[in-house]
């Protein structure tokens, strides 16, 4: 019992783990007040979600405005980027799917587009947060890790859909908890399957 609840013990580790990551949901919420700062926001928010990973215990408020600093203009730009490819999403299966009266074989080609554009967003921001890379680096990046590793960002993705979209809509008794640990959360849980991926490059 006592090596349950001392500094190394696995109780006390996972509830300084909680308090970290509500921590940085707040944080990152606060953050992304103005909806221009959301990609600097998610950079930094990867950024911290990493090390409290790494590192265990880490001083949140100061390495996320410190990541927040070093990658906002770059985050900025992706999520500018994200934004319109976002509604060139929907406005372009708006229009094959009016020119093409609904063929279901143009319709599934245009699914299958959409689909991987968002298993490549998966890594826009976690990319950003660890490497010196350019724009055009992490969209290339991007893409072949979301082909490359499917199951990874099918999982991600997943995990998004769920805490982000599932529980707030669906699971309004856990909406008080959510707005304490759902982007933290998210990007913590991400950072599992990330992890696989990037190691296998990282030794090269």
């Amino acid at each position: 019992m006592h090596n349950l609840f001392s500094i190394d013990g696995k109780m006390y580790q996972a509830l300084n783990t909680a308090w970290q990551l509500i921590e940085l949901n707040l944080i990152f919420m606060l953050a992304s007040l103005p909806l221009v700062s959301v990609g600097a926001s998610l950079s930094a928010m990867y950024a911290v979600a990493f090390q409290i990973r790494a590192e265990g215990s880490v001083p949140v408020w100061s390495r996320f405005w410190k990541a927040w600093k070093a990658n906002a203009k770059q985050a900025s730009v992706l999520w500018a980027l994200q934004i319109a490819l976002a509604v060139l999403m929907v406005l372009g299966y708006w229009a094959i799917s009016t020119m093409s009266h609904g063929a279901t074989i143009v319709l599934m080609l245009a699914c299958v587009l959409i689909a991987l554009v968002i298993l490549a967003s998966c890594y826009w921001y976690p990319l950003s947060s660890r490497y010196s890379l350019t724009i055009s680096q992490i969209v290339t990046y991007s893409f072949i890790y979301g082909i490359r590793h499917v199951w990874q960002s099918a999982a991600m993705v997943i995990i998004a859909i769920v805490i982000l979209g599932y529980v707030p809509i669906f699971q309004l008794r856990l909406l008080f908890i959510w707005a304490f640990f759902g982007f933290s959360l998210t990007a913590y849980l991400h950072t599992w399957l990330l992890q696989l991926v990037f190691d296998r490059y990282d030794e090269h």
